[in-house]
């Protein structure tokens, strides 16, 4: 997978095989990372989070949702 933008409001997920990586890392818009393995299958299943803001305050263990 290629991942524009990662953990931005503005992320995209490129997924594909290994051998097409060279190509689809040219559609993908810059900043972006490359992943590999079983954890790309995830990316389906992992919370949407494009329009939650998190908060942690000093002293905290936590991130709040607001």
């Amino acid at each position: 997978a290629v991942i524009s933008n990662a953990s931005r409001k503005n992320q995209k997920v490129i997924v594909g095989k290994f051998k097409d990586i060279e190509k689809l890392s040219k559609k993908a818009e810059k900043p972006a990372v490359i992943v590999f393995g079983e954890v790309v299958n995830l990316h389906n299943k992992l919370p949407n989070y494009k329009n939650v803001i998190l908060e942690i305050k000093t002293g905290e263990k936590e991130w709040i949702s607001l």
